[in-house]
């Protein structure tokens, strides 16, 4: 499918593109449509990015697993912390309990008493202060149990001196300050191990950030010869930026190919191709990462010069052997090199370059025969459009005039909406304070309710108590002793005197027929014996009856009344009525005892009762005071209110005069209308004229689409040079193992002679210097000899793909297949490939791109931002 975008704009006429928010896989700027070319982005740009991006993640990764380590060293330190805490409490715990002993030990008299405070058991900071009030105190308390001591141990020195336990302490002193001493030592052993810990931390994490610079493939593809300068200094620049000086002894070798194909060694860069000559097996480890020139050095130091001589002879024979080997290998690579510079017809026609030329020239035809077909359909195009603009900008004003019509009646509407809202909400704020000033009346009402009803119950508390002081009277006046009790009892108020007769006379009853039925059944018959039962019963409470008579008769008259004379008798009488007369009064003194107790507490009633109403009395003066200043309030209120009314007037004849004024700006505005529609009517005489400038654009679109068919010929190349490549590749990885297979059996021979390559490194670099130099004044005289002709330009693409050495190649692949991924995958996520074209600017994408655009309802090309309806999306088909 043929690509409509637009041109990039003449020098003459420049025009201010807006950038493609689009991005690749690799972070780098990415082309729409996966074309490249040199007015877009330099592909030197793009890899010095790459390579900056790569080296930012490095550093990244550096500094997260910095934090990983912290982090685990602050939760070791934490733990430390609890520990050391806890041994803290248990040692503060023991030595209380030390001096406690010493205390009792001592004279109790003489020590002083350590004034412990509770806050100071469970405050940690007083534990960890040297100089805190609380370690003085007891150092203060210690000193004294220790002089205590001193003066015991002067009295009884000589037992104390033949004691076993101070000899043993002595000893235990002795032991004491020498494990102080191996204390010291172990501690400035301790500092020497972290300082070597903190320098082998540096040395690993220089050695982990170089290691991943290692396994990038961004700096592979740098270490190729065909990476332009930037991207080089760049990469120059990095390794000071992203790691530190390697560790002790360690020396990083790099293989840079000459022209003649051999590798020299350098200090400075890493090992980067795949088929290096000090390469290790994946199963060796590096021997040499911990311990370098230096290592070796002290490895040999106590060896003798025999020991040396044999290692000078075994090493001497290593380097001569890879010299041979060498030898051979620049043969083979000149053999190559002349079969390249003169290769035969058969092979040139089998050439990958051949045929794509072929291809390429059918392919340009066929494009020519596209483009004029293209051009009439295109034009066709622009006059449909150009009349459908018209069409548009003529609705436009009456499109204008009904959409201001429409919002001025909403704007009506509204405003009348608003003022009815508005009286609304004052109706129900007033509604509201009423309401709130009737519930507060209900309130007070209520708590007058409340203290009238406390009033009252205590006045009919006070009723009560008087009934039955009066009842108690009575029953006194009556001389009934039984009815006096009653009413003084706390059931005389509630129960009548009658109706506790019933009750005993009843609980009598039950109890005379509970023993009734308790006797045995032999007397219930009708016979003798149960007569002689009855009669006994009914003698016996005739004998109670009679024996209560005879008592009253006894206190009354003595124990001899049947033998008075007639005069004691009715001097009897009279005592019997006076006696009689003595027990009413009795009875009226223990009633007056206990109406006095009973006024007492109506007396206590009635001044509380008083004192309430006092306090009613007050609080209704004090609401009659609070009512005045409410009246008053009420007036200022309202005087505030008419200076409001009259303020908002005021406001009202402003805003009055406001949408006059307002009125007139609208007029204005209509007039500035008029001019911006005769102002509209000159922006589309300019659309007219970008009409034709778009026919321009056109034309330059023409030449990138011509452009862009090129670069997909050169795509054709590339894989045709890809196969080639490949087919060569197999062989030259099938001798690289073999290589590799010679060189795994003299790298033990090899890592012992680093001493002799340091020593020779610098001639090395010598020699390369002059290589180079030698390599560029050839490369200038192969220039100068060369013509511009097809055929030459043939021959020098065939040198560039027929080089010899494993980055080259490695960089071949890399770029082919980057350049298949940009063409062939979505520019927009990278991830899949394009299977969907926007027919209205014919860029293509993946499925899922382009549809969550239509989920989201984000119809705008993401990479023109042109916007396409949900028809104009079409399948693509590679062919």
């Amino acid at each position: 499918m043929e690509s409509r975008k637009r041109p990039l704009a003449e020098d003459t006429d420049p025009i201010s593109t807006k950038k493609r928010a689009v991005a690749s896989i690799d972070g780098s700027p990415a082309h729409v449509n996966g074309t490249i070319t040199d007015e877009d982005e330099p592909k030197d740009n793009a890899h010095l990015e790459l390579f900056r991006k790569e080296a930012i993640f490095r550093r990244m990764k550096h500094y997260s697993r910095e934090c990983e380590r912290s982090q685990s060293r602050i939760a070791q330190l934490e733990q430390r912390r609890a520990v050391c805490e806890a041994g803290l409490t248990a040692m503060q715990a023991c030595w209380q309990q030390l001096v406690e002993s010493m205390r009792v030990l001592g004279s109790p008299n003489t020590s002083p008493k350590v004034n412990t405070d509770s806050k100071d058991l469970f405050d940690m900071t007083v534990h960890f202060d040297p100089d805190s009030s609380v370690l003085r105190k007891k150092a203060d308390a210690t000193r004294h149990l220790l002089d205590s001591f001193v003066q015991l141990a002067e009295q009884k020195q000589p037992a104390l001196f033949r004691d076993e336990m101070y000899q043993h302490y002595q000893r235990a002193q002795t032991e004491c300050t020498a494990l102080r001493s191996e204390m010291a030592l172990l501690r400035s052993k301790i500092e020497d191990v972290e300082s070597e810990r903190d320098r082998y931390h540096d040395d690993l994490a220089s050695v982990e950030s170089r290691l991943e610079r290692l396994q990038s493939r961004t700096v592979a593809e740098l270490s190729g010869p065909n990476i332009p300068s930037p991207v080089k200094e760049e990469a120059a620049r990095s390794p000071k930026k992203e790691s530190e000086p390697s560790p002790a002894g360690v020396v990083e070798v790099n293989m840079e190919t000459d022209r003649t194909g051999t590798e020299v060694r350098s200090p400075s860069s890493p090992v980067v191709s795949g088929h290096d000559n000090n390469r290790q097996s994946p199963g060796t480890s590096n021997d040499h990462g911990s311990n370098g020139v230096n290592g070796v050095g002290s490895r040999f130091e106590g060896k003798g010069a025999e020991d040396w001589a044999d290692i000078a002879e075994s090493r001497q024979t290593t380097i001569e052997t890879l010299q041979m080997q060498l030898v051979e290998v620049n043969k083979l690579v000149n053999e190559l090199k002349l079969d390249m510079q003169a290769p035969s017809d058969e092979r040139i026609k089998t050439s990958a370059v051949y045929k794509v030329l072929l291809e390429q020239c059918s392919l340009l035809e066929h494009t020519t025969e596209e483009n004029s077909t293209q051009i009439a359909s295109l034009e066709k195009e622009t006059n449909a459009w150009r009349a459908k603009f018209e069409e548009v900008m003529a609705s436009i004003p009456e499109e204008v005039a009904v959409v201001k019509e429409g919002a001025a009646a909403n704007a009506k509407r509204r405003e009348t909406e608003v003022n009815r809202l508005r009286s609304q909400r004052d109706q129900i704020g007033a509604e509201l304070v009423e309401r709130k000033a009737d519930y507060t009346a209900k309130l007070g009402s209520l708590q007058e309710y409340k203290k009238l009803a406390e009033s009252c119950s205590g006045r009919v508390v006070v009723l009560q108590s008087e009934v039955k002081r009066l009842k108690s009277q009575l029953a006194a006046n009556a001389g009934d002793p039984d009815l006096l009790a009653f009413c003084l009892s706390e059931k005389g108020e509630d129960v009548s005197y009658v109706e506790d007769l019933k009750s005993r006379l009843a609980a009598a009853e039950c109890k005379a027929s509970a023993l009734e039925q308790s006797l045995p059944p032999s007397l219930s018959v009708d016979s003798d014996t149960a007569r002689h039962f009855q009669s006994e019963v009914e003698a016996r409470q005739q004998l109670i009856q009679v024996t209560k008579e005879l008592d009253k008769y006894r206190s009354i008259y003595g124990e001899s009344s049947s033998t008075l004379p007639p005069d004691v008798r009715r001097l009897s009488e009279t005592l019997k009525q006076k006696e009689t007369e003595v027990q009413k009064l009795r009875l009226q003194v223990s009633q007056h005892e206990q109406a006095e107790t009973a006024l007492y507490a109506e007396l206590d009633k009635l001044s509380a009762a008083w004192e309430s109403l006092d306090r009613q009395v007050k609080s209704k003066v004090f609401d009659l005071t609070a009512m005045e200043d409410r009246l008053t309030k009420i007036g200022v209120d309202k005087a505030k209110l008419e200076n409001k009314f009259y303020a908002a007037m005021r406001d009202k004849e402003a805003i009055e005069s406001e949408r006059k004024n307002i009125a007139r700006n609208l007029e204005k505005q209509a007039k500035v209308i008029e001019k911006l529609v005769e102002s509209e009517k000159n922006l589309l005489s300019q659309i007219a004229d970008s009409d034709k400038a778009l026919q321009l654009m056109e034309v330059k679109f023409g030449k990138v689409d011509s452009l862009r068919r090129a670069l997909e010929a050169q795509s054709f190349e590339y894989r045709h040079r890809y196969e080639d490549e490949k087919s060569r590749g197999t062989s030259v990885n099938a001798r690289a193992d073999e290589r590799d297979r010679l060189l795994e059996r003299d790298r033990s021979a090899l890592r012992k002679q680093e001493e002799v390559l340091m020593k020779k490194l610098k001639d090395a670099d010598r020699e390369r210097e002059k290589l180079k130099a030698r390599e560029e004044s050839l490369r200038q005289k192969s220039q100068s000899t060369q013509g511009y002709s097809k055929e030459a330009e043939l021959q020098s693409e065939v040198d560039k793909c027929m080089v010899s050495g494993n980055n080259q190649f490695a960089l071949h692949r890399a770029c082919s297949r980057s350049l298949d991924q940009r063409i062939l995958k979505c520019s927009t996520c990278g991830l899949h490939m394009r299977s969907t074209v926007i027919t209205k600017c014919m860029h293509s994408f993946c499925k899922p791109c382009v549809d969550a655009r239509i989920a989201t309802r984000q119809r705008k090309c993401p990479a023109c931002n042109l916007a396409f309806a949900q028809s104009d999306v079409q399948q693509l088909y590679f062919q």
